[in-house]
């Protein structure tokens, strides 16, 4: 059995059924609208709570002239190979 989407605003958590308003009058007649044979047409489930966002580490301020020198000496060591 897959889940399939059926209903695109929230819904509760729970069992449902699907009622097809035939007349289309608003209002549910037992002799003209339809009711779904399942039991239950489908279920909600409770939505999980969001995962709080991991922490990314950050580059320090000390760190970044670290950073520009060492590409800097990496670049240079890049040039005297090609020469």
């Amino acid at each position: 059995m897959s889940t399939v989407l059926v209903w695109h605003a929230w819904l509760m958590s729970g069992h449902y059924d699907i009622i097809i308003d035939t007349n289309q009058n608003g209002l549910y007649n037992a002799a003209t609208d339809g009711i779904d044979s399942g039991s239950p047409g489908f279920v909600v489930l409770a939505r999980p709570h969001p995962t709080p966002p991991a922490s990314v580490p950050a580059t320090t301020p000390p760190g970044i002239p670290l950073l520009i020198a060492l590409l800097a000496l990496a670049g240079v060591a890049v040039m005297r190979i090609k020469e």
